[in-house]
């Protein structure tokens, strides 16, 4: 992107309001709906959230595509063979640990309850039931390519354009932490602890981008992760509501002698 236009700030709307409308009202809303047992409800709010992150991503994409736009610079075009390799190689790698890290947990018990508590705080978006667990599959392949192509290729690019003054190095790193610090206040709704943790992830993304030229290895890396969260947090609730029917569904009631 060699100068942002008004309808590269119109895509500002998404990184200003969205995290806001989601902390205030969709998340809240889906927390209610959950605790309630409304039929659907995860299932709904998967579907709204993949729709909105396509809606704004075929809306960048057709940006670069209307005014002719280089593909390099949103990180889809071509990138260094060896540097796109080495990004694969290392989410290869990411996968493959996940593989390992899920067969340890569930094969020790007192594993899966320490993370049952961990992953408890996304109850209301984890996936209970074999119908949930595949719609999230299409919400973790989602995020990977398109908050990649939003965070880490279009607002990327788009400070890049903005810090152009401050000359090259000092221009990427201020997008990279910039991109990043959005990215962690996306994920506000998920509670205030957990900004800096997911900045710091954006942190780890961004650079890989860097380094490779290229989003693929990220949008790999960040699918990864993002099934990886699902598969873990519907394998620990199975296994708790098959150990107790009962207990885990208590856990996420009011406690009334309070």
């Amino acid at each position: 992107m060699t100068k942002p236009l008004a309808a590269d700030y119109l895509m500002l709307l998404f990184f200003l309001l969205y995290p806001f409308l989601n902390w205030l009202w969709l998340w809240p809303r889906l927390v209610r709906a959950t605790a309630a047992g409304v039929p659907g409800a995860r299932t709904a709010d998967y579907w709204g959230t993949i729709a909105i992150e396509w809606i704004f991503t075929v809306y960048v994409l057709a940006l670069w595509f209307v005014f002719g736009r280089s593909w390099d610079s949103l990180y889809l075009g071509r990138a260094p063979f060896l540097r796109l390799g080495l990004g694969l190689a290392l989410g290869l790698a990411v996968i493959l640990f996940f593989c390992q890290q899920h067969r340890t947990i569930f094969a020790r018990p007192k594993l899966i309850e320490s993370v049952r508590q961990k992953v408890s705080f996304a109850d209301p978006f984890s996936p209970h039931t074999d119908a949930e667990r595949y719609h999230f599959w299409f919400v973790a392949i989602t995020a990977g390519i398109c908050e990649e192509i939003l965070y880490r290729g279009f607002l990327f690019s788009f400070l890049l354009a903005l810090f152009s003054f401050l000359g090259a190095w000092t221009g990427i790193i201020a997008a990279i932490v910039i991109s990043s610090i959005v990215f962690g206040c996306a994920h506000i709704y998920q509670g205030y602890r957990l900004v800096p943790r997911i900045a710091l992830v954006g942190l780890f993304f961004a650079v890989v981008v860097v380094l490779t030229k290229s989003l693929w290895p990220a949008i790999l890396i960040h699918a990864a992760i993002d099934l990886h969260s699902g598969e873990l947090a519907f394998g620990v609730h199975r296994a708790a509501s098959q150990e107790s029917p009962g207990r885990f569904a208590a856990d996420l009631l009011p406690d009334k002698s309070a």
